[in-house]
C-alpha cells in the first residue's frame, strides 16, 4: 500500500494510554507484542529478528519506533516509522496491537504518530506491506490515505499474488467497501 499525502497528525494516544519510543530493552516488549499477534512462533524468535534487523540502527529507534502503553506501563502496542538507511522510502513496519488491547483505538494513533513523523522528516510517499488477512488494518490505512498498489516499487517480494489477493478482499470487505478499495487500486 501507499500514501502519497497520508493524513497525519501529532495524534494522542486513546485516553488511558501514552506513547513512548523505543529505549535500550524494549526489543523485549516489541518481540512479545509482534508474537502475541502471530507475526513469529515465539517472542524468542521476535526478538532474534530484531537484534538483526533493527538494532544494528538502534540510533534511528529512539526516533522512528512508538510504542503505546497503559496506566499500568504495560505494552500495547508498537509502529515503526522505518528508514534503513539503504532505500529512500519511508515504510511503515511492523503495526500491532496486543489482542486484549484490539478495538481501542490504539493503531490508528500509532500509525497517524508514525505519519507525522515522516511528515516531520519530510518523507513521501509512506509506503507498507500487508496481507489480506489484515483486512482490518487494511481498512484502517484506507481511511489514512492509503491505496493498494498493484505493482509496488518497493519490495520485489510484494504483491505477487495481487489478484489473489483482491479476491480475498472481495470476500471478507463489504460490496461498497471493496467497489471503493478496488476502483482505487494504484
Amino acid at each position: 500500500m501507499r500514501a502519497d499525502a497520508p493524513l497525519c497528525g501529532a495524534d494522542l494516544p486513546p485516553e488511558g494510554f501514552r506513547f513512548k519510543t523505543y529505549a535500550p530493552g524494549d526489543e523485549v516488549h516489541w518481540a512479545q507484542i509482534e508474537s502475541s499477534v502471530g507475526e513469529f512462533d515465539t517472542a524468542k524468535a521476535a526478538e532474534a529478528y530484531f537484534m538483526e534487523h533493527y538494532a544494528p540502527r538502534s540510533e534511528k529507534l529512539a526516533q522512528r519506533l512508538f510504542f503505546a502503553l497503559d496506566a499500568q506501563g504495560r505494552y500495547a502496542g508498537t509502529c515503526n516509522a522505518w528508514d534503513d538507511g539503504e532505500n529512500t522510502r519511508a515504510t511503515l513496519h511492523w503495526v500491532a496491537v496486543r489482542p486484549e488491547y484490539q478495538g481501542k483505538g490504539i493503531a490508528r494513533a500509532l500509525v497517524a504518530r508514525a505519519l507525522y513523523a515522516f511528515a516531520q522528516a519530510g518523507e513521501a510517499p509512506v509506503y507498507l506491506h500487508t496481507q489480506t488477512w489484515s483486512h482490518g488494518a487494511i481498512r484502517l490505512y484506507r481511511k489514512l490515505g492509503f491505496e493498494v498498489v498493484r505493482q509496488p516499487d518497493f519490495s520485489p517480494k510484494a504483491c505477487r499474488d495481487f489478484e489473489a489477493a483482491l479476491e480475498v478482499l472481495q470476500t471478507v470487505l463489504p460490496p461498497a467497501e471493496y467497489a471503493d478499495l478496488a476502483a482505487h487500486v494504484i
